[in-house]
Parts: C-alpha cells; sequence; structure tokens
C-alpha cells in the first residue's frame, strides 16, 4: 500500500497492509492479520519490542514528548527525553546528545 507517498508493507510477511480510519487509525495485513497503530500520526510496525523499554512503555514516553512540542526546541525535547529516561544517567545522556 502507499501510505502518504510510501510504499508500506507487513514487516513479518511482506503482504500488503489496509488502512483502518476511527478514533485509533491502524494497519492490518491481509495475510497474517498482524495490526499495527498509527500513532500520533506515524504508523508503529514494530514487531518485536527494543530490549530496553516494552512497546507500550515507548509509545507512552513518546506521547509525553509530543505533548512537550509546542513547548521546546530540538535541544530541550532531547534534554526533556533524556530526563524521562530514568535508566540513562546524566553522563549517558551528554554524551548521547
Amino acid at each position: 500500500m502507499i501510505w502518504r507517498g510510501i510504499e508500506l508493507c507487513c514487516p513479518a510477511c511482506r503482504s500488503d497492509l489496509d488502512e483502518s480510519g476511527g478514533a485509533e487509525p491502524e494497519f492490518r495485513c491481509r495475510s497474517c492479520q498482524l495490526r499495527f497503530p498509527v500513532i500520533l500520526g506515524i504508523p508503529d510496525l514494530r514487531v518485536f519490542s527494543d530490549p530496553y523499554i516494552d512497546v507500550e512503555s515507548d509509545r507512552a514516553k513518546g506521547r509525553k514528548l509530543a505533548e512537550r512540542f509546542d513547548d521546546l526546541d530540538f535541544a530541550g525535547l532531547v534534554e526533556h527525553y533524556y530526563r524521562e529516561t530514568p535508566a540513562v544517567t546524566a553522563a549517558q545522556a551528554r554524551a548521547f546528545t
């Protein structure tokens, strides 16, 4: 499928996706039936969690970051991100930025 000018397919089996509208839009694979939500206008096509944060926690963190988007510049958003990441020390945050 073409979504906003980008060709997308199921990341698990490479089959076509169908988009469903509604309050919480998502994509559904025609073949394997996996479902992928659209979070803050971005399709979340992950098939497994990151080793450092589970999918739901990562989505919640993204939503918190988006709440500050109009208030902070890019550097401020990066700083806010690391303040919301207790596993990263202040020294690590400085090195990562």
